[in-house]
């Protein structure tokens, strides 16, 4: 039986007065019928305050090229290549082909649209409060001119207000402080920045921050602290001395570079915490479809300089697990990315660091699967295991169109369910 509605629904609004609008070409077109609604007992939204700009373009007014070497590293290249090959600069045709052949592999890679999250939000470690573990709220975004700096902003509080319980209030807290002391800059080279990830995880000694920071010439491992009072910040190369004091400190721990991990640009990274008697890892994975985990060895509260890498297992999506990877591709570039999944069911009871104070709760679990996947396939690999790997059939070749897959994001609610976007749909798995 059909459910009985009222004409217009007076829940929402009496219905106004219906004004008919007549068409410029009443033979072939109908007119327009317009109505209004009363609309001041219902629920609306009003927004108090002005928009933020989150993703400045730059901080800086005018660039500084003074100090790039590129262009007497080209020319210092060029002379080599005349001298070793002259054949290269005189059009031979298997120098041709060559080169032909290496443009086709990563074509692809240039067509693609970056996808990768270029802001993010999370908590560092609070030094003001040694009584409070909740840690600092932090923005990092790519800014600068090119997207090559790393830009770390305190956050303010926002609060929801509910006047008379009938409209919501939101306050917009503008990412712009006031004093230059609140934000801080982090440079390391001038590569554009392709993604930025935070990873917070609880151990049975506090909470584990760490800030990701990757660029297709590696991927830097950062620990933001808010300080009690400013610190010197680290000059720039781009813009030395520019930067006064802040009381955050960017903290970068460590780099794997592209160097290390076969020479491939990294196309994704994901940070596996630590567990009893195993360090942390990080792991990459490249534009080619080669990945890599490592242990991060070393004391990172005592002495920095003791952090290291230390290789655990590598290998590719499509060839398994790899002894070594090798120099030169065997595989276009194209996304490709690396998400850990499948902790432990039940985490270790633990009460909050801060002299005991607290509520109890569970100790972060590191994921014992990593999900390997790009434009056309996923796989999953065991991190226990030595030569176990899973295809999983997500977008089924009996379609009728080709699917592909275009990213990856864990669950919120359950770790070993992740939801997979593609062209064509969304999957729940």
């Amino acid at each position: 039986m059909a459910e009985h509605r009222r004409f217009a629904d007076l829940n929402y609004g009496h219905a106004g007065l219906l004004t008919y609008i007549p068409s410029e070409d009443p033979e072939n077109e109908p007119g327009e019928l317009h109505t209004t609604r009363a609309l001041s007992s219902s629920l609306h939204f009003r927004i108090v305050g002005s928009s933020a700009q989150l993703y400045p373009p730059s901080k800086s007014v005018t660039a500084i090229a003074a100090l790039s070497h590129t262009w007497e590293e080209r020319q210092v290249q060029k002379r080599w290549l005349l001298n070793s090959h002259p054949e290269a600069c005189i059009g031979d045709s298997s120098v041709q082909e060559l080169l032909k052949e290496d443009m086709e592999r990563f074509q692809q890679a240039e067509d693609e649209t970056n996808r990768k999250a270029l802001l993010a939000v999370g908590l560092v470690a609070d030094l003001t409060n040694q009584w409070d573990v909740r840690g600092a709220p932090v923005l990092a975004a790519a800014t600068g001119h090119s997207g090559q700096q790393l830009r770390l902003v305190r956050l303010d509080e926002s609060y929801w207000q509910w006047g008379d319980h009938k409209d919501v209030l939101l306050n917009l807290s503008v990412i712009d402080p006031v004093h230059q002391e609140e934000e801080a800059i982090w440079t390391s080279d001038s590569v554009p920045i392709t993604q930025v990830k935070f990873a917070t995880h609880v151990s049975r000694h506090g909470y584990d921050r760490w800030l990701m920071v990757q660029k297709s010439t590696g991927t830097t491992l950062l620990q933001p602290e808010y300080n009690l009072l400013p610190v010197p910040q680290p000059e720039s190369v781009e813009a030395p001395g520019e930067q006064g004091p802040s009381f955050i400190n960017p903290n970068p721990l460590l780099t794997l570079r592209a160097s290390e991990t076969g020479g491939n640009a990294h196309s994704d990274m994901f940070l596996n915490p630590s567990s009893l008697g195993c360090p942390p890892q990080l792991g990459v994975i490249d534009e080619c479809g080669y990945w890599s985990v490592w242990n991060i060895m070393g004391a990172s509260d005592a002495v920095r300089r003791t952090l290291h890498l230390v290789p655990f297992k590598r290998g590719h999506i499509f060839q398994g697990i790899m002894d070594a990877i090798p120099r030169y591709p065997s595989y276009p570039a194209m996304t490709h990315g690396m998400l850990g999944v499948g902790g432990s069911p039940v985490g270790t009871a633990y009460r909050t660091p801060a002299k005991g104070a607290g509520a109890v709760g569970s100790v972060t679990a590191p994921s014992r699967y990593v999900l390997l996947w790009n434009p056309d396939q996923v796989e999953l690999f065991d991190l226990e295991a030595t030569t176990v790997f899973r295809k999983l059939d997500l977008t089924s070749s009996a379609q009728r169109r080709p699917d592909r897959i275009l990213d990856i994001q864990p669950s919120p609610g359950n770790e070993d369910h992740v939801f997979v976007l593609t062209t064509r749909q969304v999957i729940w798995t």
